[in-house]
């Protein structure tokens, strides 16, 4: 027989936990509050986890952040800019890619606005690395937006010589906007009239200059 002094009581189990389900929680906090104002008491509050499993699964404040960043990113921010890949015109890219913007920042299923733009205005100077990861986020966004406009011009949707970068910046404005704007209490309809606004001043394109090779 074994002396039951020789046996050792066995560990418990690590408990098991949907890290999708996690992450949106955590993630809505974020969106709400901004990365200063959400403790890490709130994130166990609204998870139901322990501190140490949330440690365990995510690290510090600072990393949990960084894995709720790509969560948007991949549950949000892809399906605004999935439009750029498209097979469509320049113009109609950018008025899907706003429209759906504006369907996400009104959602009632989430905090309102942006995430990217939200969680960054209310970082303190001590958060520097979170705040220049969301900076390099919105970066990399508008990067994309102007290498589309720049096929689009060479896809003839725009004038030769137009301005990519600065049609790029034009149009991240009004995606921050929107974002503001939701934020303030817009409704759909009323953002997707700005929009239609702002389609206003996205160039026609000009098929002679580009027969002519003229600008």
């Amino acid at each position: 027989m074994i002396a039951m002094d020789k046996i050792k009581p066995s560990r418990p189990a690590r408990r098991r936990f949907d890290q999708d389900a996690v992450l949106q929680a955590v993630t809505n906090l974020f969106w709400q509050h901004g990365y200063e104002a959400t403790s890490m008491a709130d994130v166990l509050n609204a998870t139901g986890l322990t501190a140490p499993s949330v440690y365990a699964a995510f690290g510090n404040k600072e990393t949990l952040f960084r894995a709720a960043s790509d969560y948007w990113t991949q549950q949000y921010s892809a399906r605004i800019y999935r439009f750029l890949h498209d097979s469509i015109t320049l113009r109609e890219a950018l008025e899907r890619m706003l429209l759906e913007a504006v369907r996400i920042y009104t959602s009632s299923e989430h905090p309102r606005g942006c995430f990217l733009t939200g969680a960054a205005a209310n970082c303190a100077a001590g958060s520097s690395i979170v705040e220049e990861d969301l900076r390099q986020r919105r970066i990399d966004a508008q990067a994309g937006v102007r290498r589309r406009i720049e096929r689009g011009v060479k896809g003839h949707d725009l004038p030769l010589g137009t301005d990519a970068e600065r049609l790029a910046r034009f149009v991240m404005t009004v995606l921050q906007g929107l974002h503001v704007q939701a934020r303030d209490g817009a409704t759909r309809a009323m953002l997707e009239a700005v929009v239609a606004d702002a389609m206003q001043f996205i160039p026609a394109p000009d098929r002679t200059t580009h027969q002519t090779g003229k600008a």
